[in-house]
């Protein structure tokens, strides 16, 4: 047998298999959205990959700016998976995909709308839209427009939608959106929340709001452009926090805080999935990475005075103004549990007053008003 056919055997067993542990772990649930797993060949759309990682439940960065940050990937299939089942494509659906990426997560669209839905996909960028012109045409998939300019703005002249779906973290919900939205029809987005923290929520419209049907965890690069927000990642020192606004003030105390090292003592470990809820509670809360790691731990930045504290298990470890190890001491020990799934979650235009809710977050075209059953925490 010749390499090059051993080679294909082995993709599509790899691809076979993927399939199969999304649908055991409970990623897939609709056979519809395993059926087009199935049917698109996800290493199609990653030339040069090797099938192994290709097929590997992760996501797989595939282009960089100038900077070496990254600017477009391939999703992580799970998200992707779980993604597609909270939006509900049915044949005929007309969809508007935000972040065209690859061309692959387009693909699975086009599957799940049939020959007589649609699929635009919108990208910023001419040469991330150019290639998955590109991979979609190789890849033989038909009933996927490809196009350039900016998501936020959605693409009337494709629309109304049957479905929306961003592919890049937004901090809002762009009002084309939903004004572009058919009746009955849904929204899925990675909402970025407070200090990097993001869900991916289905929302469709209800009076004049948009309500979350749906609310799971997620990761994913940031929407480009003017709607970016002002959300930002800063170092100093070996760490790396994020921050909802004021890069270069946070940057500066972050910097100032590190600067006569850090002091650790132990603390009580608190329970497990608190850091959302120290996120939505405390106004100076970030989430931290130390030089090298891959997941966040939950800490304090501030900047008059310059201090910052962060929790590692049973471990503060603190630096700069004493008060604020004080404060995230005192937040570790009360906190309760608060997981995405027991988020309620409503988009709501500005008003005067502002709904209420147990946590408003303000962005500039919404409030975001979130709340959890209040026999849930005492």
């Amino acid at each position: 047998m010749r390499a090059r056919d051993v080679r294909a055997r082995d993709a599509r067993r790899l691809h076979r298999e993927l399939v199969d542990q999304l649908v055991g772990s409970g990623a897939i649930t609709d056979p519809r959205v395993e059926e087009a797993f199935r049917a698109v060949p996800r290493q199609v759309f990653l030339p040069g990959v090797p099938a192994e990682r290709a097929y590997a439940d992760e996501a797989i960065v595939t282009r960089r700016d100038a900077q070496g940050r990254p600017i477009s990937s391939s999703s992580q299939p799970t998200i992707m998976a779980l993604m597609l089942g909270q939006l509900g494509v049915r044949p005929g659906h007309r969809v508007l995909e935000v972040g065209a990426g690859t061309g692959y997560h387009a693909a699975l669209l086009a599957r799940l709308a049939l020959h007589d839905g649609r699929v635009t996909t919108v990208d910023l960028d001419r040469e991330i839209t150019a290639e998955a012109q590109r991979r979609l045409r190789d890849a033989g998939v038909r009933g996927v427009r490809v196009r350039t300019g900016d998501g936020w703005d959605g693409w009337p002249a494709d629309a109304p939608f049957d479905r929306v779906i961003a592919t890049v973290g937004v901090d809002d919900v762009a009002p084309a959106w939903a004004a572009q939205l058919a009746p009955g029809g849904r929204i899925v987005a990675p909402l970025w929340l407070r200090g990097g923290f993001q869900i991916t929520v289905a929302l469709e419209p209800r009076d004049d709001c948009l309500v979350a049907t749906s609310v799971l965890g997620c990761g994913f690069m940031r929407l480009r452009g003017p709607h970016a927000g002002l959300a930002a990642y800063v170092d100093a020192r070996g760490w790396t926090v994020s921050v909802d606004d004021g890069e270069a003030e946070a940057a500066r105390a972050l910097d100032a805080a590190l600067a006569g090292g850090l002091r650790e003592e132990p603390v009580a470990r608190p329970p497990q999935h608190w850091e959302l809820r120290l996120l939505l509670d405390e106004p100076d809360a970030v989430a931290a990475f130390p030089r090298g790691a891959t997941c966040s731990l939950p800490a304090l930045l501030t900047s008059d005075p310059a201090g910052f504290a962060v929790v590692d298990g049973a471990t503060l470890r603190s630096a700069g103004a004493p008060e604020v190890a004080a404060r995230l001491r005192a937040a570790a020990a009360r906190a309760a549990p608060l997981t995405v799934d027991r988020l309620r979650l409503r988009v709501a235009p500005h008003a005067d007053p502002a709904p209420a809710a147990r946590w408003v977050l303000v962005r500039r075209d919404h409030v975001l008003l979130l709340d959890e059953p209040e026999a849930e925490h005492q």
